[in-house]
């Protein structure tokens, strides 16, 4: 008896379509796939066999690479492969409408064969460029909403260059795919053998066609070119300068390229304190946290345009992160978890998160994020709703924040935290169903994984790893990408993100000297003080006499307070603590002594709305020399002013559920303890008592953005507001008829008031200083502002951009 049986190869793996489904491919693959199946090709070619049928659904991606399948349609090349009429078609591909249930096919058919002429070897190439255009962009190079009018397109439109819509494509690239496509068999490629071997010169001598030393631009103080133009340039430039290297220098190791974006005239980065930049998936474009005017928002940038877009909706707005498919922005404002469309309009309100701490997308539609400064993380749907718990802090006082969705969208990386005074937190592993999770990394900063690698930070160092994601295992050796990286030690934040094709940002700490100045009202320089050094300002005395800066010794990172005498120019150090991460102080009424507050290490637990970190206060004599005993040990505080009768200092306290409140320590109390004086659900801060003791001013973001409020003392029934366009950090005039606030990083304003029975506030008016950085505090006599001047003249630093990062590290 005879048995008839078939043969099949069980091929691991998936389709090239459910690949790109998820978005472009990184450089390195588009070429490494598209040689293969170009390989692929010019086997059957030199058999006499035309695919004809060449597209993502036929492609699989195995571990050993791509795997041409399906001849099913092929035909020896000696045989008309003609299309009659609409008839006889080819397999349809799954992104299908009803209308047109053959277009995923007609998609990739070359233009002789919808005209019904002859298919040779040269329309599987024009197959093969429509299949090289899709992974390298996600989107397919021709489209239609008909039948009709996708035929046309094949046959007399060109599709948009790879590089407009994947910028950081090397040009060379776009070479080899637009000779593919060419209408004309005649003017395309001759055979698949010419453009496997283009693709492999791209590989390994042309990966380097974008390999370019980092080109910035730099915003100067007036300087008046535009963001977009500056930012498209920089990359344009840098990647036409890579390519010629590589056209001339010849064949050579693969290795990223470089460029840099920077900021716009009008506006002035955020601190990596707020989450600061975040890169799309699809590596199209970059959300970055801007300050125009004294408001924080958040501006995309569009690598293909070079424009930049301020989504007015985001006002207030924090740690930005996108959705799977690069189209919407999820962020913190306003005690809310928001989203909004990438290119503008209105923010949609997804749940309450009182004080986020980041977030985290899956292709599934739910969004993962910490809603506090500690607990749990909560998952939600992306369209809004209740949210529930993804994971359980064990213990009081510990954070889980800076989560990062995993590839199969249902397990990610979190940091979990006990203690400011910890050099780093631990990485870990949770599931959005609540599994136990598993620790990954002993010592971690937030992460990211991409290109088959873990991205964190050590030491201003950021740093790669290779990452089984199913396994949980690290391996190989731990490489260097990046030094001198931004980074904020109290969240665990390092200043970076990276796309998953293959595109990674990141921004250098920026740390430049200053100069204490003395500035009038119209905004000319009267006199420096002292010598630049990179400190900040932590308080200045009601006689203006004396200055405290927080600073560091030489290259140390621990932070003491150091006093500058106006009159004499001179400094001398204040305290020997050699804080952790953060201190602040202000001076007593006859500026003898110092109230001081320290972040210490984590607070006990059953305090009212206690936060996770904790913090001394205590007071001492300016000398320098301590004496007095600790007033208080408590939840994060923050001393920002001393009545003028000294009996009362007034601060910021952290807590969870109201995020930053305006409270007041008694100094006359047997045993001070925090009372509350402005706490509501949004974040209030800059405490300053007027010089009769009266009135307290404070800023708080309840209207979207910060403004500057005045309230009575100690009652707190009338609240007035102060400013009108945004501003914070403000201070009073020695005779309180003045109030005075930061509008943005160099302006300043000047409110009249006058106060009594009844209270009446002037016209705010923007004093003439513009060329200093002020910052808060300050301190005036109505006729001189002390402030902050930029010794080194240096703008903001540029976003670097690397792409193929991952290209020459170790396997």
């Amino acid at each position: 008896m005879t048995v008839h049986y078939l043969v099949m190869e069980l091929i691991e793996g998936e389709s090239l379509a459910e690949r790109v489904q998820k978005g472009p491919l990184p450089l390195d693959q588009v070429l490494r796939y598209g040689a293969q199946v170009a390989d692929a090709l010019e086997r059957a070619h030199k058999q006499g066999i035309v695919h004809r049928d060449l597209k993502p659904g036929n492609v699989m991606i195995t571990k050993t690479g791509a795997k041409l399948l399906d001849f099913g349609l092929a035909r020896p090349a000696s045989e008309s492969a003609v299309v009659h009429g609409m008839t006889e078609m080819p397999t349809q591909a799954k992104p299908l409408t009803q209308e047109g249930t053959i277009l995923g096919t007609f998609q990739y058919m070359a233009p002789e064969q919808l005209e019904g002429a002859e298919a040779d070897a040269r329309t599987d190439i024009f197959s093969l460029g429509a299949l090289l255009y899709e992974m390298a962009t996600g989107k397919r190079a021709f489209e239609g909403s008909t039948r009709t009018s996708l035929i046309a397109a094949i046959v007399s439109a060109h599709p948009a260059p790879i590089s407009a819509v994947a910028p950081m494509a090397p040009p060379a690239l776009d070479h080899i795919v637009k000779k593919c496509l060419e209408k004309d068999p005649d003017d395309r490629w001759q055979s698949a053998r010419d453009v496997a071997s283009e693709l492999r010169w791209l590989s390994e001598a042309g990966s380097q066609a974008g390999v370019a030393t980092t080109i910035t631009i730099r915003r100067k103080t007036r300087e008046k070119l535009a963001w977009g133009v500056a930012a498209l340039f920089a990359v344009v430039a840098a990647v036409a300068l890579g390519w010629m290297i590589a056209r001339t220098k010849g064949e050579g190791p693969a290795r990223p390229f470089h460029a840099s974006v920077a900021y716009a005239p009008d506006v002035s980065s955020i601190s990596i304190y707020q989450g600061a930049i975040a890169l799309s998936p699809d590596g199209t474009k970059l959300a970055t946290l801007v300050d125009r005017k004294g408001a924080r928002l958040i501006s995309v940038y569009e690598f293909a345009t070079g424009k930049a877009t301020v989504l007015e909706s985001t006002q207030d707005g924090s740690f930005p992160f996108w959705s799977p498919d690069s189209r919407l922005i999820g962020f913190f404002a306003g005690g809310k978890l928001r989203r909004v469309d990438a290119g503008g309009g209105a923010a949609q309100t997804l749940t309450e998160a009182h004080e986020g701490r980041g977030g985290t997308w899956n292709s599934q539609g739910v969004i993962v994020f910490a809603p506090d400064i500690r607990g749990p993380l909560m998952k939600v749907a992306e369209n809004g709703g209740a949210a529930t718990a993804v994971t359980k802090p064990s213990g009081d006082g510990i954070t889980h924040r800076n989560p990062f969705f995993l590839p199969d969208g249902k397990r990610f990386l979190f940091i979990e935290r006990h203690s400011r005074n910890e050099p780093f937190g631990r990485l870990l592993v949770g599931s959005v169903d609540g599994d136990a999770p598993k620790q990954v990394l002993e010592n971690a900063t937030n992460v990211q994984f991409a290109n088959g690698r873990l991205l964190f930070a050590r030491d201003r160092t950021l740093l790669a790893q290779r990452f089984d994601p199913d396994s949980l295992a690290l391996e190989g050796a731990i490489t260097p990408i990046a030094e001198n990286l931004g980074y904020w030690n109290p969240r665990d934040l390092a200043d970076f993100s990276a796309s998953r094709t293959g595109l990674l940002a990141f921004r250098h700490a920026f740390e430049p000297e200053s100069i204490l100045a003395w500035f009038d009202r119209d905004g000319r320089l009267v006199e420096t003080l002292g010598a630049p050094g990179k400190f900040s300002v932590a308080a200045v005395s009601r006689d203006l006499r004396q200055v405290a800066i927080s600073r560091a010794e030489s290259n140390a990172q621990a932070l003491d307070l150091w006093i500058v005498d106006t009159t004499t120019k001179q400094s001398r150090r204040a305290t020997f603590i050699n804080s952790p991460s953060a201190i602040s102080c202000v001076f007593s009424p006859d500026g003898e002594r110092l109230a001081v507050s320290s972040l210490t290490g984590v607070a006990g637990g059953g305090a009212k709305g206690a936060g996770w970190a904790s913090s001394a206060l205590w007071l001492q004599p300016v000398s320098g020399v301590r004496t007095d005993k600790t007033l208080l040990e408590s939840s994060a505080y923050i001393v920002q002013d001393w009545s003028p009768d000294g009996k009362v200092l007034a601060g910021t306290s952290q807590r969870t559920g109201t995020s930053f409140d305006i409270t007041v320590v008694s100094l006359e109390d047997p045993k001070p303890e925090i009372v509350d004086f402005v706490t509501t659900k949004y974040n209030e801060s800059g405490a300053r008592f007027s010089p009769d003791g009266r009135w307290v001013l404070y800023s708080s973001n309840e209207s979207g953005r910060g403004e500057v409020y005045l309230v009575d003392f100690p009652g707190a029934t009338r609240k007035f507001q102060l400013s009108r366009d945004g501003g914070g950090g403000a201070t009073w005039s020695s005779d309180g008829s003045e109030v005075y606030f930061r509008q943005s990083a160099d302006a300043i304003v000047a409110v009249p008031v006058k106060l009594g029975a009844t209270v009446e506030i002037g016209t705010p008016v923007r004093l003439g200083i513009s060329d200093a950085r002020v910052s808060a505090p300050f301190g005036s006599d109505g006729k001189r502002f002390l402030v902050v001047q930029d010794a080194s003249h240096e703008s903001d630093p540029p976003v670097q951009l690397i792409h193929n990062w991952a290209a020459g590290l170790p396997e």
